[in-house]
This record gives C-alpha cells, sequence and structure tokens, in this order.
C-alpha cells in the first residue's frame, strides 16, 4: 500500500480554482443488510458514509465524510508519495501535504 499523499479539501478547493484539481459530488453508501431468506445483501435506506471522488491532474484523490458535510480540514487521500508532477504543483501553490 505505502506511504499515500493526504491533502485537504481546502487545497483540492484551492487547486481546482487554479483548474488543476477536480472535486466531485459527495456519493452516498449505504448500509447492507442480509437477507437470509434469498441469501444475499441489499442497500437500505439508511447511509453509512458518503464517498467524494477527485483528483489532482492525473492522479485519484478520494475523501470521505460520515455526515455528508464538507469539512475544509477533510482529507483526501491520493497516491503513493513519489510523483514529482504532484510534488511540483504542491510546492508552486505552498500546498502543505500531509503522508500516511
Amino acid at each position: 500500500m505505502g506511504t499515500r499523499y493526504h491533502v485537504t479539501l481546502a487545497d483540492m478547493k484551492k487547486l481546482e480554482a487554479l483548474g488543476l484539481a477536480v472535486v466531485g459530488n459527495a456519493v452516498p453508501v449505504y448500509v447492507q443488510e442480509y437477507s437470509e431468506e434469498h441469501d444475499y445483501t441489499t442497500d437500505t435506506d439508511a447511509v453509512e458514509y458518503y464517498i467524494y471522488n477527485g483528483s489532482i491532474g492525473k492522479w485519484a484523490f478520494d475523501g470521505f465524510s460520515y455526515d455528508g458535510i464538507e469539512k475544509a480540514d477533510m482529507l483526501f487521500t491520493g497516491p503513493n508519495v513519489g510523483k514529482s508532477d504532484l510534488a511540483t504543483v504542491f510546492k508552486e501553490h505552498g500546498i502543505d501535504v500531509n503522508y500516511g
């Protein structure tokens, strides 16, 4: 798996305003329920969490939220560190990246 880039929603939106990133809408992931009668799972109406798809350049960055509320410090996780094109974007635009 390796160490990955983590960028805040605020920084993603900053890069989006510059045309360097895309932040998608929240997509709900529903709680699943098992049916013994039919031996399969189905989605319920209850939302378990939300996924936010995004990208910087050609690299996917995804975030998530339990309540669907965007928070400036919400983290988007990207690819493994060591991508020179991302390092350049972060450095040129003063983005303080976390690693994990």
